[in-house]
């Protein structure tokens, strides 16, 4: 993973330190062989932060407000089993949280030889899609048809139109006893679709029918049929729905 370059103060911290010392012993050493202090010291900062590819994926992951009630994240604190694409480049089995509420990626770094980790934010620019429990989210700088919208979307069904959510956690600054470090929000969410070049909300089943109006008697009859409810529906519901939507307003 090469395409990082926000390194931590620490990181270059230790490397610059490295430097000077490495001067500062160098009288009297063969000029082809590193001190053993320069080595260790190389070894002990591979141990911490990990090898040089992994230097260059981003930043320390701080959580904002880790002791607010609820989480920032799309499903709870627990790391998630995902998919990264960065560029093109595909990395499978990596553990994965989204902050919704700031729209970053984090990445579980495991630290060798150690039973501890180091939580990782990868840089935006460089993610088209990541996907967690079978759902995929999308960089929209990859879409740059689709205006008034960026970040991270869920892909829902991409083909003659493009149906996605837009998912929203904040962070409330409302302290009392119960929430002496504040809350965040639940998570919401916003369904769009994107239809000749228009991006219309489609948050209600009554846009949803309306938007697809001479079909609603069709549309109507689908959901009862597949026991679909708009608002509580699965991803992969969704991608049937529209799929069938999609299907039969295809203009002959």
């Amino acid at each position: 993973m090469k395409y990082f370059k926000n390194l931590s103060v620490s990181i270059w911290f230790i490397w610059l330190l490295a430097f000077f010392f490495y001067d500062a012993v160098l009288l009297g050493q063969n000029e082809n062989e590193p001190p053993n202090q320069i080595l260790d010291l190389i070894t002990n900062a591979n141990q911490v932060y990990g090898p040089d590819e992994i230097l260059e994926n981003g930043r320390l992951y701080i959580p904002d407000h880790p002791n607010a009630k609820g989480s920032p994240y799309l499903e709870d604190v627990q790391w998630m089993m995902g998919k990264l694409i960065l560029q093109g480049d595909i990395f499978s089995n990596t553990l994965l949280k989204y902050d919704v509420s700031l729209e970053l990626v984090i990445l579980k770094k495991e630290v060798k030889n150690q039973e501890s980790h180091i939580p990782i934010i990868l840089n935006n620019n460089f993610i088209d899609s990541f996907e967690v429990e079978g759902r995929l989210f999308v960089n929209l700088n990859t879409k740059p048809f689709i205006h008034n919208l960026s970040g991270f979307v869920e892909m829902i069904y991409e083909d003659r139109i493009i149906f996605m959510i837009k998912h929203h956690k904040e962070f409330i600054n409302r302290y009392s006893q119960s929430n002496p470090y504040g809350a965040y929000s639940k998570l919401s969410s916003t369904y769009y679709l994107y239809e000749n070049e228009m991006l219309t909300r489609l948050s209600t089943k009554n846009s949803l029918l309306n938007h697809f109006e001479p079909y609603k008697k069709e549309i109507k009859k689908f959901l009862r049929q597949q026991n679909i409810r708009y608002k509580k529906a699965t991803s992969k519901q969704l991608y049937e729905l529209i799929k069938y939507c999609d299907e039969i307003s295809i203009v002959e």
